[in-house]
């Protein structure tokens, strides 16, 4: 798998420059943000650069860090971009990561990017609920539990993952303790019924402000459709019309069945989603 890394303030790195006494590293204290890579005749471009350095910059305030710097962060993406091009790269994903810093000796943080080749599967996807561990709004008069923000604490993230592949799943769908659907460990949910497009809402149920999500909402609502964020339970996603898994990576996947049950598709409403959350 080809991969490049560049750091902030530095430029495009070969060699390991991460310091093993870093708290991203060793306390996951940071955040991240990711975009899709697209390769169009030679021409390297990442999707919404500015909608996720804006995610970037919320979630680095959420935890308490200084704000990025911006001009900065277009610089070095700029430069890895070209980088991807000159080494023959393809379709990718580029990440941002920034770090609190070093522990024993504070310093400023750590800001880095990595563009790697894009290898996840956009095939209609197998689902498998699972408990959140929380109510819907219990995050939201709790701040210093970090709702809402793209953290680099992710290993719970990973055991869902893992579960679901006992399960016989490709993905999981959370799920809270009062029965709402809140979101995928690394993907928005989207519910379509009568026509009508639904999503959780981020604020409300403290999960990450979807990108993806966003884009389909705003424009299924253009179109002339109806699109809102309300709560809905997993009993409304298997009777709808269609569901679908957003993200930026993976952009527009179908959920195929949840827990078993299959789950009606709707393959023109998938292909105008997918051009809806494109560039």
């Amino acid at each position: 798998m080809r991969q490049l890394v560049a750091q902030l303030g530095v430029g495009i790195r070969d060699d390991g420059f991460v310091s093993a006494d870093d708290l991203g590293l060793n306390r996951g204290d940071g955040c991240f943000d990711a975009t899709l890579v697209r390769v169009d005749g030679g021409r390297v471009t990442a999707d919404f650069v500015e909608l996720h350095l804006e995610r970037l910059t919320a979630s680095a305030r959420i935890l308490e860090m200084p704000a990025p710097d911006l001009d900065a962060w277009r610089a070095l993406i700029d430069d890895a971009l070209v980088a991807w091009a000159e080494r023959g790269g393809g379709e990718a994903v580029l990440k941002l990561v920034y770090t609190r810093g070093n522990e024993s000796v504070p310093g400023p943080p750590l800001g880095l990017l990595t563009i790697t080749d894009f290898h996840a599967s956009r095939a209609a996807a197998v689902a498998a609920t699972m408990s959140a561990g929380r109510t819907v709004d219990a995050l939201n008069d709790a701040p210093w539990l970090l709702g809402g923000a793209k953290t680099l604490s992710y290993a719970v993230n990973m055991s869902y993952a893992r579960e679901a592949a006992r399960r016989g799943a490709g993905d999981a769908i959370l799920v809270s303790t009062d029965g709402y659907v809140l979101e995928g460990p690394r993907a928005g949910v989207l519910v379509l019924r009568a026509g009508r497009l639904i999503s959780t809402p981020p604020k409300e149920a403290a999960i990450l402000d979807s990108i993806t999500v966003r884009k389909a909402l705003a424009g299924w609502q253009e179109q002339g459709g109806e699109a809102a964020y309300e709560l809905f339970t997993v009993q409304d996603m298997l009777t709808a019309d269609g569901v679908w898994l957003a993200s930026s990576g993976r952009g527009i996947v179908p959920v195929a069945s949840i827990d078993g049950v299959e789950i009606a598709q709707d393959q023109e409403a998938t292909q105008q989603l997918r051009e809806l959350v494109r560039p």
